[in-house]
């Protein structure tokens, strides 16, 4: 056969059915993997719902889960008793801790103490102003008045000039300040001689008292002394004297003995005669210790005589005699004194008339030159200030007069109104405050985590305790969107955990998912995890609280036989 050239419609038409053979070839195997791979997903998951679907229960697996709450504080503050330990069962209301609360109770006594005032003050205002108050004003715009007027008056005066009357007047005032000045004089003289006669008296009342004591004190050692005359010698100072008779004795003895020995050497040329002399003397003085000692020891046992007796007698009563006399010395002394005592203040006041007059005498003659060269213009300026003062005194006083009679505008009613609202606010959110530290478990449950102890300082929405309510445990499992038909609110479940696998739990479902999803990481297999399911949420019967959070567990619905 001839070839076909290439541009011919025959070789074109045969070079199209070669390509199309070889694509048919290449796409054979790739629709024989589609299949396969179909047939194998589907083999799959009819294994997979037969293993979901067994005798008329959806069999699924997942954790028990339960409503868990973490119970914390809405303030800062440092707790100072945490009062549940993990593992306590608590009702709704208990003590779960406190709070330090003594600064929010001192900021409660200084706001209560603030809203009383403010109160007071909004009531002061709401009663408008007193009687008492309307006389005060009134008397306050009087004296303002007067005092203008007398500002007015003295104004006058200076610019019109001193009268002859008035330089008679002031010439007159000067006579009679000299009077009075010499008169002050004379009585402050008469007053510092007889202030000098009460100080001689008062050195004549110092000399007595010391008179008088050292009589007393005579007659004290006079007493002694009889006292001693009449009880004769003590037993122990006869027992000292006849001590020291032996010691003097028995020196006298040791003297005695040293003599002795030197007049020996000495007659044997052994020792000079110096020592044969200083032992004569010693001896000498021995004896006449041994002598005194008993003189003193005879004196003692023979007591005292009867002229010792009537001299101390004697002196007693000379003392007793002095007292006596220095008590009336001393008692004339001070009447005399106490009669002149006054002298000082009369000196005091004759001191100060004599000041006051002496300054009345300067104030009139200062006041008759003004008269006599007439008002400088300082003066006048002066009074003029001291007018348009006054004016402006009895200006505001009028006003304020005013005021008191129409009463507190509305505006500051409202103002101290608002104050008594704002401390109460204060005051409501104090004591809402001071229950806040008490902190409570908001429902029943069982304490699985203490996270903070007494001491610490927890900031607000700080978890203090996690408080678990086992009592509202349940578990949460995943089906195939086939069986989502069969599902429905409130069917009876069972459900058997892996930790009691001998011991069903009664459940019923509460909620099923309205929108499918892929089955959650936790599951096992990649196949299964992305599958398309739904979740059912079983409510669990678990009043003893055996079954706890994160125990794997699987759920049994019963949707009744097979469709």
């Amino acid at each position: 056969m001839r070839p076909r050239p290439h541009g011919s419609p025959l070789w074109n038409a045969h070079s199209v059915a070669e390509q199309a053979m070889k694509h048919r070839k290449k796409l054979i195997p790739i629709a024989l993997l589609v299949v396969t791979a179909v047939t194998v997903a589907v083999t799959r998951k009819r294994r997979s719902d037969d293993e979901t679907l067994q005798n008329g229960k959806l069999h699924g697996s997942g954790t028990v889960e339960a409503t868990e709450v973490e119970v914390a504080a809405t303030m800062t503050g440092r707790l100072t008793a945490v009062a549940v330990e993990e593992g306590d069962t608590v009702s709704a209301g208990d003590l779960v801790a406190r709070l330090d609360t003594r600064d929010l109770k001192a900021r409660q006594v200084q706001t209560e103490a603030a809203l009383a005032e403010a109160n007071a003050n909004l009531n002061r205002l709401r009663n408008g102003t007193r009687a008492e108050q309307l006389r005060a004003a009134r008397a306050a715009v009087d004296s303002a008045t007067k005092a203008g007027q007398a500002a007015a008056a003295k104004l006058r005066a200076l610019r019109n000039g001193a009268r002859p009357a008035e330089k008679r007047q002031a010439a007159a005032a000067v006579a009679q300040a000299d009077e009075a000045v010499a008169g002050a004089r004379l009585a402050l003289a008469t007053a510092h001689e007889s202030h000098a006669d009460a100080t001689n008296l008062k050195q004549q009342v110092d000399a007595a008292e010391t008179a008088q004591a050292a009589a007393a004190e005579q007659q004290k050692l006079a007493q002694a002394q009889l006292d001693l005359v009449n009880e004769g010698p003590r037993k122990e100072q006869i027992d000292r004297a006849r001590a020291a008779l032996e010691q003097a004795t028995a020196k006298r003895t040791n003297a005695k003995r040293r003599h002795d020995r030197a007049t020996q050497l000495f007659a044997d040329g052994a020792a000079p005669k110096q020592s044969l002399d200083d032992a004569e003397a010693a001896i000498e003085t021995a004896d006449a210790a041994v002598a005194a000692a008993n003189a003193q020891l005879a004196e003692l046992q023979a007591g005292a005589r009867s002229e010792e007796v009537r001299q101390a007698q004697a002196a007693l009563a000379q003392a007793k005699a002095n007292v006596a006399g220095s008590a009336k010395a001393l008692a004339n002394a001070r009447k005399l004194y106490a009669d002149r005592l006054e002298t000082r203040a009369k000196v005091e006041t004759a001191e100060t008339q004599s000041r006051i007059a002496e300054q009345q005498r300067k104030q009139a003659a200062e006041s008759a030159a003004l008269v006599v060269e007439g008002p400088r213009a300082e003066e006048i300026r002066a009074a003029e200030a001291l007018w348009e003062q006054a004016k402006a005194q009895t200006r505001a006083a009028q006003a304020q007069l005013d005021l008191l009679v129409a009463g507190e505008r509305p505006e500051v009613i409202a103002a101290a109104e608002a104050e008594v609202a704002r401390m109460g606010g204060v005051l409501q959110q104090l004591n809402a405050g001071l229950e806040d530290a008490t902190i409570v478990a908001p429902r029943a449950g069982t304490i699985a985590e203490v996270a903070a102890r007494a001491g610490e300082v927890v900031p607000p929405g700080a978890c203090i305790v996690r408080l678990l309510d086992l009592a509202n445990a349940w578990l949460k499992v995943y089906f195939p969107l086939t069986h989502l038909g069969r599902v429905k609110l409130g069917q009876r479940a069972t459900l058997v955990a892996d930790t009691f696998p001998d011991k069903e739990y009664a459940a019923r479902v509460t909620e099923v998912s309205e929108e499918a999803e892929f089955t959650p990481k936790n599951v096992q297999t990649r196949e299964q995890r992305v599958q398309e399911v739904f979740w059912v949420k079983l409510a669990i019967e678990n009043p003893n609280g055996e079954l706890k959070p994160g125990m794997p567990a699987e759920g049994l619905i019963d949707v009744g036989a097979e469709r």
